[in-house]
């Protein structure tokens, strides 16, 4: 606890030192952290509780097992995080804003002590993620307000597993906890892209392995269609973003002949997800690629979590699917240069 109390302090004074955001958002980060830590219990403790609903206690058991295949199999660390369990009481852990302009997919970043740079701002209040979201479009810009499940403290402190995502079907609950626990392994500083992407592919694979080993045949077959479906709807969201960025390079356009543009792309866009829709497997993505709010700050923040994943698989083809050398090569693309990183990420997607 002291550790923790420490780290709060730390993460207080060096926002309001750093004069890049109010010291009253560190306020609310620093309340909302304390509230998860004050809810959460060991799991022991809960597994051991009679009033405990028996299906809490079945799945918390299925992400101790996930957990310790995480350490022993993937190499991911062993340091407390998902030895807890807390329920705030509400569907997310936070809320995110994202934020990009109206000519461009490239996200507004904030700084932050320790961590550096991020293409969101989070909260543990959705109103307050809202009227950040509100002022940013008085700004000009388009904006995404988003809830989040789970998130992570990078080891700062041992994450707990929270009632925001610990229903969810078993290989998604365990594809999150690889996710989040990646992070803790490889982060680094002022690069979203590379970090979420790495984290996602750790995921991939993770769970791959883990129903492999279960030996589950329906588990990995209903893993891989899911796994083809989102491949096909990102892939719609690829060419989407390709379309746009390139509509945004061209300077000759006038803003209005732009404008129209871009509404056009994101028309065809969603009558091409209807027709495709058809087939079943994208109905998981309706409710994204059908919102009238569809704009430049969704389709941005969505590429945080995808656009460089195929990199890493590749590179994970690369280094022989052997786990350790890839996250060791993955290790050496994150002490590059930015600059460098992002060319061979390029060069690994081409």
């Amino acid at each position: 606890m002291r550790r923790a109390v420490r780290a709060l302090l730390i993460l207080l004074l060096g926002g309001a030192l750093s004069g890049c955001i109010g010291p009253g958002y560190y306020l609310q980060a620093a309340g909302g952290q304390w509230e998860i830590w004050s809810k959460r219990r060991p799991i022991d403790v809960v597994l051991a509780d009679a009033s405990a609903a028996e299906k809490l206690k079945a799945r918390l058991r299925h992400a101790q097992q996930a957990r310790r295949f995480a350490i022993e199999q993937l190499g991911l660390p062993d340091n407390g995080s998902y030895t807890r369990y807390a329920d705030l009481g509400r569907s997310y852990a936070v809320w995110a804003t994202f934020a990009a302009p109206s000519d461009s997919l490239t996200l507004k970043s904030w700084s932050f002590p320790l961590i550096g740079e991020l293409s969101y701002r989070g909260y543990f209040d959705e109103a307050a993620a809202q009227a950040l979201a509100a002022e940013l479009r008085q700004q000009g810009y388009e904006t995404s307000v988003q809830g989040i499940p789970a998130y992570s403290t990078l080891g700062w402190f041992a994450d707990p597993l929270l009632n925001t995502h610990i229903f969810w079907p078993e290989s998604q609950l365990a594809a999150l906890m690889f996710h989040e626990m990646a992070h803790e392994l490889l982060y680094i500083p002022d690069d979203t892209l590379f970090n979420e992407s790495f984290a996602e592919a750790v995921a991939q694979i993770g769970v791959g392995r883990w129903l492999q080993a279960q030996g589950d045949a329906a588990a990995i077959a209903a893993w891989r269609a899911r796994q083809q479906a989102r491949a096909q709807f990102l892939a719609r969201v690829a060419d989407l973003r390709d379309k746009l960025e390139a509509l945004y390079a061209d300077k000759a356009l006038t803003t209005l002949a732009m404008r129209r543009r871009k509404a056009g792309l994101f028309a065809d866009f969603r009558v091409a997800f209807v027709q495709a829709q058809e087939d079943g497997p994208l109905a998981p993505y309706a409710r994204w690629a059908l919102a009238e709010d569809l704009n430049n700050a969704k389709v941005g923040s969505l590429s945080l979590y995808a656009r460089w994943v195929p990199a890493f698989q590749r590179l994970y083809e690369q280094e022989g699917a052997d786990l350790e050398r890839f996250i060791a090569a993955a290790k050496r693309l994150g002490a590059l240069p930015a600059a460098q990183r992002r060319q061979r990420m390029a060069a690994l997607l081409a």
